[in-house]
């Protein structure tokens, strides 16, 4: 699917918009978030949105006023490294004067003619694992991702390629530094599909997409401290210290870093080395350009230009390592 392209002259305000209040798969979390409708005459005026379609307006945390860009970014990275994420836009609220990026819903889509729900990790995890902690994840861990995904594979369950798309998210959080894809930021996606009768017939799970990209690309990082990243030391010792939220075993204590758990995953699926080499083959110019470009958005609270350089230079950091690492 070819990327959603918004202009500068197209930024979205949703004070207008109908709310959804049931939004139970997405986690309440630290940002604050409004779920909404989309007008069923928004296509003229933006054509890259879907009428009467769900919506998320995700706002920052307090303390970090422009983390929203990072959703809007990791999509951006998504189109370029084939990596699914729900596409993310800029937008802002005028009756409360608060920007956001709008996010569209995965799944349930309008036009589809099946029937979806959706199941988040941590449902997973608290049936697998004896008291498993919901809230903060601490048995998180990919040994049990991986039973049940063999599982629901073994019974023709699943559609996707579990190791394919393990391979491909781990190496997309690796590169944006997202340290909080948690429990109940991934899921499965169950489709019930209808007969002509209109009965119900076999339901079938894929992976969700890579969504909830907010805690990454250094968004805690305060824009008086961004000139420290001018030494290639302190960007080194600070992408070291970057954690996947899983754990790799149940009984690990702590987690891996995004090297250590990269290596751990070839080791098990060597197999895994062509995908996630595919996922890091964009060219970088291109995705430097394109993050550029939103700082020229004129919003309220908009991605300035130091930490657009930033976010790239932490990029171009992340790219190379990987990429040397995967290739060793």
């Amino acid at each position: 699917m070819a990327q959603k392209l918004q202009a500068l002259d197209q930024v979205i305000d949703v004070s207008g918009w109908a709310s959804e209040d049931n939004y139970s798969p997405y986690p309440e979390g630290a940002r604050a978030k409004t779920a909404y409708i989309c007008p069923e005459s928004v296509d003229v005026e933006y054509p890259f949105l879907i009428p009467k379609h769900k919506y998320l307006f995700k706002e920052s945390n307090p303390n970090y006023p422009d983390q929203y860009w990072v959703e809007i970014i990791a999509y951006m990275i998504g189109e370029h490294t084939g990596v699914a994420v729900p596409p993310a836009f800029v937008s802002y609220d005028s009756l409360h004067m608060k920007c956001g990026a709008l996010i569209e819903w995965f799944y349930d889509r309008p036009s589809e003619a099946c029937i979806n729900s959706f199941f988040a990790g941590g449902h997973y995890m608290t049936l697998l694992i004896p008291h498993y902690d919901s809230k903060k994840g601490t048995k998180h861990n990919f040994r049990t991702v991986e039973l049940l995904s063999r599982v629901l594979s073994k019974e023709h369950m699943l559609e996707d390629s579990f190791i394919h798309y393990w391979g491909k998210v781990f190496i997309f959080d690796a590169l944006i530094g997202n340290t909080d894809r948690h429990q109940d930021n991934w899921g499965l996606v169950w489709r019930n599909s209808r007969n002509k009768d209109g009965l119900i017939g076999e339901s079938v799970a894929k992976f969700s997409p890579a969504f909830d990209n907010g805690t990454a690309m250094g968004h805690e990082i305060l824009e008086r401290n961004l000139s420290k990243f001018k030494d290639i030391d302190f960007i080194k010792r600070y992408v070291a210290k970057g954690c996947h939220h899983m754990k790799w075993t149940l009984s690990d204590t702590k987690p891996l870093n995004f090297q250590e758990f990269t290596v751990r995953f070839l080791e098990k699926y060597p197999e895994s080395r062509d995908t996630m080499l595919r996922v890091l083959s964009f060219d970088m110019d291109v995705v430097v350009e394109d993050i550029v470009k939103l700082t020229k958005f004129d919003v309220i609270t908009p991605l300035s230009e130091g930490r657009a350089s930033f976010i790239c230079k932490l990029l171009r950091y992340r790219h190379k390592q990987l990429t040397e690492l995967i290739q060793a």
